[in-house]
């Protein structure tokens, strides 16, 4: 007679059954529970350690002296700015000063000319053909502008004066140029001629 294999048997006290709802009766379901909304909050950052009093001193100070320091040398580049801004403006008005003084006395020692109209006149049977410039300072410029047609009127007459023997050398013209100068001055009843300068002179016999 052969045994029949035995089957295990359960325990139902070391098994754990759920208990099964019926789906169908609303009075067996169960509301689903709610999760607590102060677990799903972020975690709190952690407490910074605060920093050493010395630490923060040191940083206050260097702050300051930072500070301090560029204001210096901000004032240390206006300054020097300004100064050469000052020093440029004090050059270019002592330059222009020099300029300008020079100027005056350079148009104060220049003299003025005027030139008077050819002449031909004859004297001792010579034909002279003759052309003078007329030079007075620079103050007197404007007299000579006033009178120059008094001075081409008597210019023939003390063309007439000169020795014509004068006219052949270089210290005979000398003499004519000075006895120019004397007769025109003395005409003109003034001492503003400085020299007569002969231009131009030609002469003929006879």
């Amino acid at each position: 007679m052969t045994d029949k294999p035995k089957r295990p048997k359960l325990l139902s006290s070391e098994l754990d059954f759920e208990e099964i709802t019926d789906p169908s009766d609303p009075a067996a379901s169960k509301p689903a529970p709610v999760p607590d909304r102060t677990e799903l909050s972020p975690p709190k950052a952690p407490a910074q350690r605060p920093q050493p009093a010395l630490f923060k001193s040191a940083a206050k100070y260097g702050d300051k002296d930072s500070k301090a320091s560029t204001a210096k040398d901000s004032g240390r580049d206006n300054f020097t700015t300004y100064a050469a801004i000052i020093a440029l403006v004090g050059f270019i008005a002592i330059f222009g000063t020099i300029v300008y003084t020079k100027q005056i006395k350079s148009d104060a020692l220049t003299p003025s000319y005027l030139t008077l109209p050819q002449n031909v006149v004859t004297v001792d049977d010579q034909t002279i053909r003759m052309v003078i410039t007329v030079q007075v300072a620079s103050a007197d410029g404007g007299w000579l502008a006033n009178h120059k047609q008094a001075l081409s009127d008597l210019f023939p007459i003390v063309m007439t004066t000169i020795d014509v023997n004068d006219l052949n050398t270089e210290e005979g013209m000398d003499r004519a140029r000075e006895k120019l100068r004397t007769e025109l001055n003395s005409r003109l009843q003034t001492d503003k001629i400085q020299a007569v300068l002969v231009d131009e002179l030609l002469t003929r016999s006879h």
